[in-house]
């Protein structure tokens, strides 16, 4: 990576931080364009009630302090892009796979995993790699843009794709600009990589809110057919940093 692109990621790590959390200091342009988006933000969280449709870039709604790492931070309510309805027959509340957006373009911010989608004039950094449940309620009512069925099913291919030891690399997407999904290899010392860790973090902030659902799940004294039942638990870490994580398993009841 060259100084130039060096000196762009540093810039677009700023924004990115400015944009997830309320910070100060930030230079006056990335203060000017926080404020269009958390006003935009706020305005689709106030719009209509419109059906959930896999493509949508939607706001969570979720804001306040947060602990990130040793940190405490102010979030700002995410965009994340709907992937697919996981809704099954037996569920009480609507279920909704989701991958975390970076609204501010992304391209010299962007990484293995990542993929760039645009729609009309706008262009977000969907983050294939960091991908969550969401229940109905968590969505905002309204959608900032709808991607392309292409670029749907290109999140929902990397989304399951598995990097193993020595070969990390995302296959190619056929049908998809190169530059819209290969990007230089990150290395030590890479800006990026500071970028991906706070925003895996933000991943598991969004992606824990559906275990009070499955406490309340397990909670239940009589199980009925069709309520999903938490049946084993164990312990991961993120390939980012060594935080545990919760991973359940959950089974339909007949």
């Amino acid at each position: 990576m060259g100084n130039i692109e060096r000196v762009a990621v540093k810039v677009d790590v700023e924004l990115a931080q400015a944009l997830r959390f309320s910070v100060s200091g930030a230079s006056p342009a990335v203060q000017n364009l926080t404020r269009f988006w958390k006003k935009l933000i706020a305005d689709l969280k106030q719009g209509d009630q419109t059906p959930i449709l896999a493509g949508d870039i939607r706001p969570v709604l979720v804001e306040g302090p947060v602990k990130i790492g040793s940190k405490e931070h102010t979030l700002n309510s995410p965009l994340v892009a709907v992937i697919e309805d996981i809704t099954t027959s037996g569920d009480e509340v609507g279920l909704y796979r989701c991958a975390l957006v970076y609204q501010g373009g992304g391209r010299f911010i962007a990484g293995s995993g990542d993929i760039i989608a645009t729609s009309w004039d706008s262009e977000v950094m969907v983050e294939a790699w960091n991908t969550f449940t969401l229940q109905e309620k968590d969505l905002g009512p309204a959608a900032f843009i709808q991607l392309s069925q292409k670029a749907v099913e290109a999140v929902k291919s990397y989304a399951a794709f598995q990097p193993q030891p020595g070969n990390k690399e995302y296959p190619p997407l056929m049908g998809i600009p190169e530059d819209c999904w290969k990007f230089p290899a990150m290395t030590s010392g890479d800006p990026r990589l500071q970028f991906r860790e706070t925003e895996t973090e933000v991943g598991f902030v969004l992606g824990v809110r559906i275990f009070a659902l499955l406490d309340e799940i397990e909670a239940r004294p009589v199980v009925r057919p069709g309520h999903l039942r938490v049946v084993s638990s164990q312990r991961w870490v993120s390939p980012m940093n060594s935080h545990p994580r919760p991973k359940l398993r959950l089974v339909v009841c007949h």
